[in-house]
């Protein structure tokens, strides 16, 4: 494994997991992470570019990683971009459509993406937990459905991505 993989895949996880613990200390669990902007709105000093920010950082680094695994997961790791990118989702119009197609979208298109790089019980995972998820009597169902996904689509990709390495270093040895 490369160390620019390492560091991607390192960067990503803090970068998101410290985002979420920031939140849930300070605000609790939201509905959703994307509610979460309205609250860096009340913070002072305010702090809504912290919301986009952490989407570039996590998923930026993570799409240099995974698109070595499949393409596919560059246009899914892109949409999860396009979430950050447009945070105001409540104004509604043009940018609740970008908001939304681009988490929908990007949580999609990397259960696809899993499943065409022969990763399956990644992608199984992911359908099977945001199902339980959503049928289970819980509040914020939105906050930990788009949780797991990021949990289980990080694990999968550093996971593949150690995994290749590793079928690399053998063809060597």
């Amino acid at each position: 494994m490369e160390t620019y993989q390492i560091v991607c895949l390192i960067i990503s996880l803090l970068s998101f997991v410290g985002y979420l613990a920031f939140i849930w200390i300070k605000f609790g669990v939201q509905k959703s992470i994307s509610d979460s902007y309205y609250n860096l709105l009340e913070m002072k000093p305010k702090m809504p570019a912290l919301f986009t920010l952490t989407f570039w950082a996590f998923a930026f680094p993570l799409l240099i990683v995974a698109v070595e695994l499949h393409p596919l997961f560059f246009l899914a790791i892109s949409l999860i971009l396009f979430t950050g990118t447009a945070p105001m989702f409540k104004e509604g119009g043009m940018t609740l459509t970008v908001h939304m197609v681009g988490a929908i979208g990007g949580i999609f298109t990397a259960v696809v993406a899993f499943f065409l790089a022969g990763m399956w019980i990644w992608a199984l995972a992911m359908l099977i937990g945001m199902g339980l998820i959503s049928l289970a009597k819980v509040n914020n169902k939105t906050w930990w459905v788009e949780t797991h996904a990021f949990i289980v689509a990080w694990a999968g990709i550093a996971l593949g991505t150690i995994m290749k390495a590793k079928e690399l270093l053998e063809q060597f040895l």
